[in-house]
């Protein structure tokens, strides 16, 4: 995994955080909702970063946009 984007999940919002393996941040901690046109934004910034990783904590059951989101573009998710 060269790069993690980092979710700190809540109901309906998120924050997220974009690093590479030496922990260099490429995207600073930025508020996002959980709708397709938020998703879909932020998956257009962040495409030409390969070997992408998802990680987010596991809240409740609102974890669950994000991640079926990263999942069904085939994104790895922790």
């Amino acid at each position: 995994m060269e790069y993690i984007l980092s979710f700190d999940i809540a109901k309906g919002k998120s924050v997220y955080c974009l690093i590479d393996n030496n922990k260099n941040i490429i995207i600073e901690p930025t508020l996002i909702n959980h709708n397709k046109k938020e998703f879909d934004e932020l998956l257009d910034n962040i495409k030409k970063y390969r070997k992408l990783t998802v990680v987010m904590e596991s809240t409740s059951v609102y974890h669950l946009p994000v991640e079926n989101y990263f999942r069904s573009k085939g994104i790895e998710t922790i």
